[in-house]
């Protein structure tokens, strides 16, 4: 029996490889459904690039998007590896991710689009253990690949990454399912009491 998300996910995706998990809009606006083998197999991959980016059990990683396809995948990828991640809406004022990334000493740290990167940028003088910015949105046309000393990938590079980097070790993912225990961190989730943030561990 699955004890962690992870092994959970790896579970139905080998009992239920066409099960549809998840409903998604196209370029039309026409939902169209997402399987278990397919969805793993994103989750795989960015599971994979992210080890080749140095990530490791016990990590924090930051996500500061809302909904999204990819959301899903980073959030089970980043359990895959043993990370925790550390989730906050697009609405968030650049000095609430201020604190959250650095209370939470995130090095790497996903954004929904452009805006959200650059709202994260503005602040990084005072992120200093920020290194690399992944950005979700399928449509972001990347200008260049470091800025203000940030390493800047799109959500496909690291993906593509992954592969290559399952192609030198495969395995590798399923292999850190294996190693995850149920009382390990999973989520970092800061809430504002009105008065300011507080960080639940979860």
């Amino acid at each position: 029996m699955a004890d962690t998300v992870a092994k959970l996910v790896l579970e139905w995706t080998r009992k239920e490889p066409e099960l549809t998990l998840q409903w998604v809009k196209d370029k039309e606006g026409v939902f169209q459904p997402v399987d278990w083998k397919t969805h793993y197999g994103n989750v795989q991959a960015f599971a994979a690039g992210l080890m080749s980016l140095g990530v490791k059990r016990g990590d924090h990683i930051g996500i500061i998007s809302d909904n999204m396809r990819e959301w899903m995948q980073a959030d089970h990828a980043i359990l895959c590896v043993g990370a925790a991640d550390v989730p906050r809406g697009s609405d968030s004022t650049a000095a609430e991710i201020e604190y959250i990334l650095n209370h939470a000493e995130c090095g790497i740290c996903l954004a929904e689009n452009q805006v959200q990167m650059e709202k994260i940028l503005s602040v990084k003088k005072s992120l200093p253990k920020l290194k690399t910015l992944i950005v979700m949105d399928p449509e972001f046309s990347k200008s260049t690949s470091r800025k203000d000393g940030v390493a800047i990938l799109s959500f496909d590079e690291v993906k593509e990454k992954g592969r290559q980097h399952l192609a030198r070790h495969p395995g590798c993912v399923e292999e850190a399912i294996a190693l995850g225990k149920p009382e390990e961190l999973v989520t970092i989730i800061y809430v504002n009491d009105g008065h300011q943030l507080l960080g639940l561990a979860q």
